[in-house]
């Protein structure tokens, strides 16, 4: 997956109260997976409530498919 695919997901969730919070938090923060191999999502379930957030029909069709893609990846973790 290219990274500004990923980039166009992450910059349509918002802060939480002015603050950063779970996958948002790592991705603003450039925290772990820039620094580790592999990163793991710290609350799969807070992350996937993030992407669940996110109003699909506000990105293009790659973005998309990838984000459904990644909800569905995340539901399977649980």
């Amino acid at each position: 997956m290219w990274d500004g695919y990923f980039d166009s997901i992450m910059n349509k969730l918002e802060p939480l109260n002015g603050k950063w919070t779970s996958l948002a938090y790592y991705y603003n923060l450039d925290e772990g997976w820039y620094g580790e191999s592999p990163w793991k999502i710290p609350d799969n379930q807070e992350a996937l409530k993030q992407l669940e957030s996110i109003d699909e029909t506000s990105l293009d069709k790659v973005p998309k498919e990838i984000l459904v893609k990644l909800i569905e990846l995340i539901r399977k973790l649980r």
